[in-house]
Order: C-alpha cells, then sequence, then structure tokens
C-alpha cells in the first residue's frame, strides 16, 4: 500500500527574476583588436547583463564541467576473472 505522501509532487515556486525599474536599454564598450588597440565600440543588450546571478546554477554547472574532465577508467571483472 502507499503513503499518500508519496504521490504528491512538490513543485518549487519560482521567483521571476528582478531588474532595475528603468535601465539603459544598451551599454556601448570598446572593441579591441589582437593587438590590444582599441578598433571601434559596440553597443550591448543591458538585459544580459541586469540579470541577478544564480549561485545554483553557477555551482551546477562547475559540477558538471568537473565531472566530464574525469578519464573514466572504471571497469567491471567478468565472472571468469573472478576468483
Amino acid at each position: 500500500m502507499a503513503r499518500k505522501s508519496a504521490d504528491k509532487k512538490i513543485e518549487k515556486k519560482r521567483k521571476p527574476v528582478k531588474t532595475e525599474k528603468n535601465p539603459k536599454t544598451q551599454i556601448i564598450s570598446d572593441v579591441y583588436d589582437t593587438d590590444g588597440k582599441k578598433s571601434g565600440k559596440m553597443t550591448l543588450p543591458v538585459t544580459v547583463f541586469a540579470a541577478k546571478i544564480n549561485p545554483d546554477l553557477i555551482a551546477q554547472a562547475v559540477r558538471v564541467y568537473l565531472s566530464n574532465q574525469r578519464a573514466g577508467t572504471h571497469a567491471v571483472k567478468t565472472r571468469a576473472e573472478v576468483t
């Protein structure tokens, strides 16, 4: 007999991303060439840089990156190899 609490799904409430009320619409940034000299200017959307930082997401990305760097040399002995 299954418990009633096991049937319920708990949904995590997500908060909307907070941004400034009146942010600038664009950021003007310098562009550098391969020699390190300024070669012009570029406009960037402020919505990309105004987003709130999510530490849990950064931690997950670091764990995925580090786990993908492992060699993965694990092996299992077959019946013939076991003494």
